[in-house]
């Protein structure tokens, strides 16, 4: 082999080994966590110190493609912030807190923080763990601390509409609400089909660790598995969204409607709620990918 061809091969070799090992960091810095694979396409775990990189305004500019925007949906500054005092992982969790006297945010009673918009007919994965603090009041009016939710079709007369699924705690229980629509429009917020599934009791002063697997579709393909702590606690198969032309986002924190429309139904004055190990998966992903 000639010097300059073995100069050459030299070069090349350090070159794929130089973008072999930027792409690795990279993938390593996006999940924030290196025990989790390049299919995590989002992770939060708030030890930045800071939300920064939650912002204030919405974004639709969606079209069919994957992003993960984050974003918040809050009226004060009390509404998340950073707490050290309790973890899942790391120094720091997401604390939210909502008052029944709050102004409204996004014209509702809520403390959210929200991703982008999935592509339509998607498959993800999605992770996180809750912590209800000791003190945490047993209420019959419903708050919502996860929901999926989809931007209507406003050219077609729709308008907004409950999730096509969410995380609910009312009475002491965990519940599941799933919503589906196969028609164009859904009107009226009657969507074709709706359930809720109780998923037991709730536990203060603990973590509790989630993941839901989602194929998202409006048909009979779709599909949606929730583990809790570990265990497969519901698995439902057929459609579980709406047809609408930008798939769902996620949103968690607080979401208490009640506290809007019927304020006498709930006996509770403030929530209060932690998240932390929240991560994103894609279809590639799996259930070790994005658990707490």
């Amino acid at each position: 082999m000639s010097l300059n061809l073995a100069l050459k091969v030299s070069l090349h070799i350090a070159l794929l080994t130089s973008i072999s090992w930027l792409s690795f960091l990279w993938t390593r810095t996006i999940t924030g966590n290196t025990g989790h694979s390049r299919n995590v396409i989002f992770s939060e775990t708030f030890e930045a110190g800071s939300l920064n990189n939650w912002r204030n305004n919405l974004d639709w500019k969606h079209k069919g493609k994957n992003v993960t925007k984050p974003g918040k949906e809050i009226c004060c500054d009390h509404s998340v912030q950073l707490d050290d005092s309790v973890a899942r992982e790391g120094r720091y969790a997401a604390r939210f807190t909502l008052y029944k006297d709050d102004p409204l945010a996004s014209n509702n009673k809520r403390a959210e923080l929200r991703l982008g918009a999935v592509p339509t007919k998607s498959e993800y994965w999605y992770g996180f763990s809750i912590y209800l603090p000791p003190g945490f009041v047993k209420d019959p009016s419903y708050e919502i601390v996860t929901q999926w939710n989809a931007r209507p079709d406003f050219d077609l007369g729709e308008r907004w509409r409950s999730p096509q699924l969410a995380l609910m705690i009312a009475d002491g229980k965990w519940h599941v609400h799933r919503r589906w629509d196969h028609r164009r429009v859904t009107k009226n917020n009657k969507p074709a089909g709706r359930e809720t599934i109780d998923l037991g009791a709730y536990q203060t002063g603990v973590w509790t660790d989630w993941v839901f697997h989602v194929k998202w579709s409006y048909e009979d393909d779709g599909l949606v598995e929730v583990w809790k702590n570990g265990k497969l606690v519901m698995r439902k198969t057929g459609p579980n969204t709406y047809n609408d032309e930008v798939g769902p986002f996620q949103k968690f924190g607080i979401y208490k409607t009640d506290w809007k429309h019927n304020p006498e139904k709930s006996k509770a004055n403030v929530r209060v709620i932690y998240f932390d190990s929240i991560r994103m998966g894609d279809a590639s992903a799996n259930y070790a990918d994005v658990a707490p």
